[in-house]
């Protein structure tokens, strides 16, 4: 390998870790002003939005520590996980559209930027990594749904 593909590689894995970093500042900043706003008008938090929010935070640290630990070659399918994770935010537009929505936005956007890079570099399967997302949203969907029985 030549030395301009080797900094380009690093580069790129830098930008995907920063992307990545920034999914759990941004998911974390939207979930804490949603809690204060919540505050302010006397809403209760918990346990339903509360146990949702976490659920957003919870993501998006997985995804970063899939994502660290998938560029530092540690042993395992990370990149794989990238994609569960990056599915596993699409149910949660649909249940915060109006509360964490720009936010969730925002976060989706720099985790999508993330794995697309590392997939890119590893030249990955794409239609594995499409079924994982599908699997990440399915089993988002039905963590949400039995939060959502059991509270109400």
């Amino acid at each position: 390998m030549n030395p301009q593909n080797n900094r380009r590689q690093l580069w790129l894995n830098l930008l995907a870790q920063v992307l990545s970093f920034l999914t759990v500042l941004v998911s974390f900043w939207g979930v804490t002003i949603v809690y204060f706003n919540l505050a302010q008008s006397a809403t209760p938090f918990w346990p339903l939005p509360g146990l949702i929010m976490v659920d957003l935070v919870l993501i998006g640290i997985i995804g970063f520590v899939a994502t660290y630990l998938g560029i530092r070659g540690v042993k395992g399918r990370w990149l794989r996980v990238s994609w569960v994770i990056m599915g596993a935010f699409i149910p949660l537009f649909i249940v915060t559209a109006f509360s964490l929505g720009i936010f969730l936005l925002a976060a989706y956007g720099f985790y999508i930027m993330s794995t697309i890079i590392l997939t890119v570099q590893r030249k990955s399967n794409w239609l594995l990594s499409f079924g994982l997302l599908m699997l990440g949203s399915l089993a988002n969907l039905g963590l949400l749904l039995l939060i959502i029985t059991l509270v109400s």
